[in-house]
């Protein structure tokens, strides 16, 4: 195979949440309310929940499931708001499981919040889902360290042990 399978970036993916969880719960839970200027809502607990809310919408619609409503979102503490992620990420590892090339190739439309109505693979929307995910989490690296937190790890995906 030539290129990064799917399931090597899901991995990666589910390491550096991993991560983020174990740091964050260190933190204790009043870091959800540190501000972060990103665009995608006001604090660290909005920034996770857009994260996490984007990756399971986009594992339901590729299974072909029912959209979870945002406003069902467990918002609480550090740990249900990482379920979501662990939600999203177990029906993406799934819908890997038994995905064909064809499958994956295979077009989809749906509603966007910011763009309208699109069509896209399913191949695009798996892809847009895990790097929708790993672009925010350096968004939120940098905004982190800027209020003096740095999470001691390295992001960079040359040190994923999700492949060789």
């Amino acid at each position: 195979m030539i290129g990064i399978s799917f399931p090597e970036l899901l991995r990666f993916d589910e390491q550096e949440t991993e991560r983020w969880h174990e740091f964050l719960t260190k933190q204790g839970p009043a870091v959800l309310e540190i501000p972060v200027d990103l665009g995608q809502g006001k604090t660290v607990r909005d920034l996770l929940l857009h994260i996490f809310g984007v990756e399971l919408k986009y594992a339901e619609r590729l299974s072909g499931g029912p959209l979870t409503k945002p406003a069902d979102l467990p918002k609480g503490t550090i740990d249900d708001i990482f379920s979501i992620a662990k939600t999203a990420q177990g029906k993406m590892k799934n819908y890997l499981k038994t995905a064909s090339e064809a499958d994956l190739n295979g077009k989809i439309t749906f509603p966007t919040l910011s763009a309208g109505e699109q069509t896209a693979s399913r191949r695009k929307v798996l892809g847009h889902a895990l790097f929708h995910s790993l672009r925010h989490w350096a968004q939120l690296t940098t905004e982190m360290r800027r209020r003096g937190y740095k999470a001691e790890w390295h992001h960079d995906f040359l040190f994923t042990d999700a492949l060789q």
